[in-house]
């Protein structure tokens, strides 16, 4: 036992000297530890007092542990925290209503501490809330950030959620069941979308984008398009922000409704990704809009791979599995085939280059029906913006096509100011009142352009008025000068008391069926009429334009339909039909003659041909009337001014070159259907004005003169030889 005993404490003896050779520091002070505490298994303090510091030092790394654990988390978006980790209810709410989304998106990538946090929470809601419970909120935010219920249960709050007005569905349901508060919701939707683009765009040079009156016009009309389902074409000069205007219009339409399909088509496909480029851009890199519509952590780009390309992109806010992504590009001659769209935007589709011959503006012509409108179905809005390019491109067929509303600008209105472009401007009241943008294109620099371009160019493309080929008949400017009367609506309403009523009609049972009401007075048909009176020796036939109609493929059915109205409304009988190819169906139809029994109608019949071209009886007759005021057109409503602006593109379209006319016969329906009175009654009328003029000066001249017993003349003698006589007599 003496032998175990003395062995043992041998071993302890050699295992202090090992210790006393290499003894342990404190944890909590690094001090050695002093003999005999040094020798107690696994010590790691030197005395009671640094083992409590040590214990506080250790919580304060579980919780820098815990920060660790929390970053590892954001780069690992796949982990949530425990139940028992978050925290929801006021306190969460109070955040996502109050700390601004750049803040809380700080808060929750851990970029901003729990502490910092707290300080601006505190300051702005006054809520002492602890660093604990808002760290559970913090983490609670970061679960639905990944689950996403985080944005299903937010909503854009205060003004930003007014900017974005009421919902696509309640503005279709108005459209059908109120149509009067629609249109009124219509201009504060319009109204709030021009506040929105001014407060969150700036323009390359730092100031917010001016969004003009013609802007507020061509959105309006965009807005109307795309809740009735219909289609409409905007004629902008060039350069005068169009492109941007529409972009910023896709973002906010797609902010209101992330499941909204667009379909954007420019004239090529590099194009068209250039302008869904800045939608992208906008969407993904415009820090305010993000802090004004998406909920912390939200993004409009997915990350999910081939759904933010280049030639399309879906948002990460939808709230709907849809075929089609958000908004998608081509070019007019892409294959847009399998393709639903609720809005298709086109911009340029005309190319200049093809549309300079017959077969390049055809080949437009038919890839827009093919490709563009076969994708339009019956909700979808269709809205073309553009500049004109040739006298008969693409824009020529929309604008006669009934079935397109259209709205035509001039970046420079000589109807509104009264001036030519290089005419003195300086002198009037307001010398921008007829630029259409001066802010970005002035009165100089579109004179500059004017010379630069050259005259006919700058026609067709500022001010949205080709001339056509061929020597022009009618002079627009002296037909807004002098045939408009901005004070008279279309009707009879403002007529003379006295005045006869004959209209036109050109049938067609495929294309554009046009008709034409005229109200004539002539100064013969006054009983107290006298021509050698010089007080109305300045009087003169006078045409008064009373309504006219367009139809699409009317026929038969049509043209009775606009008879029958035209005999209740304005109590017109005479008509004057063309009577070639198709035409002369008409007449032998029994419905025609039933109905011209039932109202009393005269139909007259009249032959077309090489006297549309006839100086003194053709279409080219009408020019003096027009250029001289003799020919009244209503101007004062839009639906006058709509009627009007179709009538005179249809006049300056027309030229002396009868090849140029035989293609154009598509769009001279509304000239031709105003002609034919002229060709034929007003013709007549006017003969029988003539030779009422001659029998009134025969009887002023010689009252006693009665032709039936005329036996000598009635004056006397001339001083001349007579018949029977000679000089040698």
């Amino acid at each position: 036992m003496g032998t175990s005993l003395t062995r043992d404490v041998a071993k302890a003896k050699a295992k202090r000297q090992v210790v006393d050779a290499n003894p342990p520091k404190c944890k909590a002070c690094g001090l050695t530890i002093e003999p005999p505490r040094r020798y107690v298994m696994n010590v790691k303090y030197c005395n009671p007092r640094c083992r409590k510091a040590a214990e506080r030092a250790t919580a304060k790394e579980k919780a820098a542990l815990q920060e660790v654990l929390d970053i590892k988390l954001v780069t690992r978006p796949d982990q949530l925290y425990g139940d028992e980790q978050v925290r929801r209810g006021p306190l969460y709410d109070s955040v996502m209503d109050n700390m601004a989304r750049s803040t809380v998106e700080s808060w929750m990538d851990r970029k901003l501490s729990d502490q910092e946090f707290q300080r601006q929470f505190v300051a702005t809601t006054g809520n002492r809330a602890t660093v604990q419970a808002l760290g559970n909120v913090r983490r609670a935010l970061w679960n639905d950030r990944i689950t996403g219920t985080v944005a299903q249960g937010w909503t854009p709050k205060g003004a930003d959620a007014v900017l974005l007005g009421p919902s696509d569905a309640d503005m279709q349901f108005l459209a059908k069941s109120d149509p009067k508060g629609f249109n009124l919701k219509l201009d504060l939707l319009t109204d709030a979308f021009v506040e929105w683009r001014t407060r969150f765009f700036q323009a390359s040079y730092g100031t917010a984008y001016l969004t003009k009156p013609v802007h507020r016009r061509w959105i309006r009309a965009c807005l109307e398009t795309t809740y009735l389902g219909g289609r409409s074409l905007i004629l902008s000069p060039p350069r005068h922000g169009k492109t941007d205007l529409l972009a910023h219009f896709c973002v906010w339409k797609i902010i209101r409704n992330p499941n909204i399909r667009i379909l954007w088509v420019g004239p090529n496909e590099d194009i068209a990704k250039n302008s869904l480029s800045l939608v992208k851009d906008i969407l993904s890199s415009h820090e305010e809009l993000k802090e004004a519509y998406l909920a912390p952590g939200q993004t409009w780009e997915p990350n999910v791979r081939g759904k933010w390309s280049a030639d399309k992109f879906t948002v990460a806010t939808r709230t709907m599995m849809l075929k089609q992504p958000t908004m998608w590009c081509a070019g007019v001659e892409s294959k847009i085939l399998s393709v639903d769209a609720d809005d298709i935007v086109v911009d340029d589709p005309a190319d200049p280059d093809a549309s300079y011959t017959q077969g390049g503006r055809d080949k437009v012509l038919q890839m827009f029906r093919q490709r563009i409108v076969t994708r339009k179905m019956a909700h979808t809005g269709l809205n073309v913006i553009s500049s004109r390019v040739h006298p008969e491109d693409l824009y020529s067929w929309l604008i006669e096509n009934p079935n397109w509303s259209h709205i035509v600008d001039r970046a420079h209105d000589a109807a509104i100011c009264g001036r030519e472009l290089f005419e003195d401007h300086e002198s009037l009241p307001d010398p921008e009142a007829c630029i259409l943008f001066p802010e970005l294109n002035n009165l100089a620099y579109l004179r500059e352009q004017h010379d630069d371009v050259g005259p006919a160019l700058f026609e067709m493309m500022y001010l949205n008025q080709p001339r056509p080929d061929g020597t022009a008949i009618f002079d627009p400017e002296k037909i807004r000068a002098n045939a408009l009367d901005p004070s008279r609506d279309v009707g009879i309403a403002q007529l003379p008391v006295s005045y006869r009523l004959v209209a036109g009609l050109d049938p067609a049972a495929r294309g554009v069926q046009a008709s034409f009401l005229w109200a004539v007075t002539m100064p013969s048909w006054d009983p107290d009429y006298n021509p050698r009176d010089p007080r109305v020796a300045d009087r003169h036939d006078t045409f008064y334009m009373v309504d006219m109609e367009t139809q699409q493929a009317g026929g038969i059915d049509g043209a009775l339909a606009i008879m029958r109205d035209w005999a209740e409304r304005y109590d017109n009988r005479l008509w004057v039909v063309e009577d070639n190819a198709y035409q002369s169906v008409f007449f032998d139809d029994p419905r025609v003659k039933a109905l011209a029994r039932e109202l009393d109608l005269t139909i007259r019949p009249t032959h077309t041909g090489k006297n549309k071209h006839d100086d003194h009886f053709g279409v080219t007759s009408l020019a003096e009337p027009l250029h001289e005021g003799h020919i009244i057109l209503p101007y004062a409503s839009p639906e006058a001014k709509r009627k009007v602006e179709g009538y005179i593109r249809q006049l300056v379209n027309f030229t002396n070159e009868t090849r140029t006319q035989r293609r154009n016969l598509a769009i001279a329906d509304i000239l031709m259907a105003s002609w034919f009175p002229f060709a034929d009654v007003i013709r007549k009328w006017k003969r029988e004005a003539r030779m009422q003029r001659t029998q009134v000066r025969t009887h002023q001249s010689f009252p006693d003169y009665v032709s039936a017993s005329f036996t000598e003349p009635p004056w006397g003698p001339t001083g001349y030889l007579g018949v029977n006589e000679s000089w040698d007599e």
